[in-house]
């Protein structure tokens, strides 16, 4: 029977210290690209949660997602498997939960599975660009695509000789300043500023980063008047442009526009990419209930 995670009990506090305090040395043995030794390390803290481990809330969901992901970026398989199954057995919905299934499908990918792509593409599919969230965008890149994106830009697009500044752009950097400088004092300005600036985009627009951060500046000018919709459309259209999905202020902005609809569950998916990509500081100036949004669901610790 699937485990509803509301309802789990908080590991012993003197525990959950142990475990805030241990799991500091992560991040460092990533960041040195010792992969297996961060592994070992939440194999370590796994072994620390009183059996069976998926009675306790927030610690058996977050470490066995973190071991998947440290196996996908270690290219750890074998690995992989026994951490797959401990997520499955603590999510709420199994291996049907979304998240499994990604990971599933970026771990085929690094295998070199021959279906990874297509994986990749019914998950685009089912469950929209929201779900990619801050991961490499290689998986986004490929999906969209359909065909193997190997290795990607810092700005989430493939990897090529720099193109030559077109005069268009000086022009949309210009009236792009403008309307920056006009949010704050009538949004409607700025959103017109903006729109102008967009209209000079060659078309796609979203083939452009241009494009992308124009939508994204538009949504959150709508934004600023309350326009969920039209906040909501602009916001979801910036995430089709190259680097898009890694912009953690138009997820934000998107999860904002989508939870003053009533749009719940998207809402949530799209303030934890926001969450994922920019930590805790990123709701720090806005209304509380968006950051509740994500901790009364113990999708992260406050």
């Amino acid at each position: 029977m699937p485990k509803d995670m509301r309802n789990r009990p908080a590991v012993p506090a003197e525990l959950d210290q142990d475990l805030e305090r241990r799991s500091e040395a992560y991040v460092p043995a990533m960041e040195a690209g010792d992969h297996r030794g961060a592994l070992a390390m939440l194999e370590s803290l796994w072994q620390m949660l009183p059996a069976p481990p998926e009675q306790w809330d927030f610690w058996p969901d977050t470490l066995s997602r973190t071991g998947v992901e440290t196996c996908r970026d270690g290219r750890l398989f074998d690995e992989a498997d026994v951490w797959l199954e401990r997520m499955r057995s603590v999510f709420s919905q199994g291996a049907q939960d979304p998240v499994i299934q990604l990971l599933e499908a970026q771990l085929a990918f690094e295998r070199g599975d021959a279906d990874a792509v297509a994986q990749l593409q019914a998950i685009l599919q089912t469950y929209s660009a929201t779900l990619f969230g801050g991961d490499d965008p290689k998986y986004l890149e490929s999906a969209r695509t359909g065909r193997r994106v190997e290795e990607t830009s810092a700005k989430g697009v493939p990897d090529g000789p720099p193109e030559e500044r077109q005069g268009w752009q000086d022009q949309v950097e210009e009236l792009a300043g403008e309307g920056s400088d006009l949010l704050d004092v009538d949004w409607t300005e700025a959103l017109k500023a903006w729109q102008k600036a967009l209209a000079l985009v060659p078309e796609p627009k979203t083939d452009h980063e241009e494009g992308g951060w124009l939508l994204a500046s538009i949504g959150d000018a709508y934004h600023s008047g309350e326009e969920w919709a039209e906040a909501e459309q602009a916001l979801q259209e910036s995430m089709k442009a190259p680097g898009g999905t890694g912009n953690g202020y138009a997820w934000l902005r998107l999860g904002q526009a989508q939870f003053e609809q009533g749009n719940t569950e998207p809402a949530v998916q799209s303030l934890l990419s926001a969450y994922m990509l920019e930590g805790q500081e990123i709701f720090a100036d806005e209304d509380p209930k968006y950051f509740a949004a994500l901790t009364e669901r113990n999708l992260i610790k406050d």
